[in-house]
């Protein structure tokens, strides 16, 4: 179920509206369905290694934060970078998921879910590593654990959203008013990013692509720039529907692009595009190496 799809527009209104009028105490319970619910739509095989793995690694942060164990540590470091290797390499190349010089193929669905499982295990190794160095106590309620780690907005495309800042919302409270008309604001500029801009630039881009050996340079060039232009809307389209989402159910998530095409230097570019991907490797891979 993808978000441009008219079933995820029904699915959000019955989930928005649900959590409107839930009472308090079940609006944690009513997202937590929810989430599970738009999980299964991409498969069983999906949505029974989404738990294995949220169940893991509750349990090795229970395990971690009662007695330090280095065995365990890397164990289930090695686990979640081997079901990101599997996610991004050899379902890929079975269901002929690639880019060449000569086409451009790929099914969305699938390209969205790798997508997500790749931010999905992520997110649980930043977990992991925070609770092995004392920087988060580790979670007691299972419930809430599987909730911050399949909460359906962030699931496909991001943002990349660690634990503390999920733990730290009030999952009680509704919307406000000026929250509902913020979100459906990002929705719609989302919307406006997808299927109108991105969109009707990639017929461009794939033609160019396809007929690469045909045609001049300066056009290949161009399908290039168009390319990288057609990438940034759909992944930035998809990121403000995610967040307005959210914003809609009452909770705020990190925000991933912060006009990128503006930066006046590679750098400046770089921590701009995709910032909770470039904060997660600042933070987790960068400065401890």
């Amino acid at each position: 179920m993808l978000f441009t799809s008219p079933q995820f527009i029904l699915f959000f209104a019955l989930v928005v509206g649900g959590n409107f009028f839930m009472p308090p105490r079940f609006r944690r319970h009513w997202l937590l369905i929810a989430s599970l619910y738009f999980v299964s739509t991409f498969g069983i095989f999906s949505f029974f290694c989404l738990l294995f793995f949220s169940g893991f690694t509750f349990l090795v942060g229970l395990a971690l934060q009662k007695k330090q164990n280095k065995g365990l540590y890397y164990f289930a470091l090695c686990l979640n970078v081997a079901a990101i290797i599997f996610g991004n390499y050899l379902l890929s190349y079975h269901n002929k998921l690639y880019f060449t010089l000569s086409g451009v193929e790929f099914g969305a669905n699938l390209f969205l879910v790798i997508i997500g499982i790749s931010f999905y295990n992520l997110q649980h190794l930043a977990y992991i590593i925070d609770i092995k160095n004392r920087r988060i106590i580790a979670e007691r309620n299972l419930l809430d654990f599987l909730l911050f780690s399949v909460y359906f907005p962030k699931f496909l495309s991001g943002p990349i959203t660690l634990y503390q800042q999920l733990k730290q919302q009030s999952w009680q409270t509704r919307a406000a008013k000026n929250q509902m008309f913020q979100g459906f604001n990002r929705i719609l500029l989302g919307f406006l990013k997808k299927l109108v801009l991105a969109d009707r630039l990639w017929p461009s881009v794939h033609s160019i692509f396809d007929f690469n050996d045909q045609l001049p340079g300066l056009t290949i060039l161009a399908g290039a720039l168009l390319f990288t232009i057609q990438l940034y809307f759909d992944f930035s389209g998809y990121c403000d529907i995610a967040i307005g989402v959210s914003k809609m159910l009452g909770i705020e998530l990190p925000e991933n692009f912060d006009f990128p095409f503006r930066a006046n230097s590679i750098t400046t570019f770089w921590r701009r595009w995709h910032k909770t991907l470039i904060g997660f490797f600042t933070t987790y891979v960068f400065y401890p190496l």
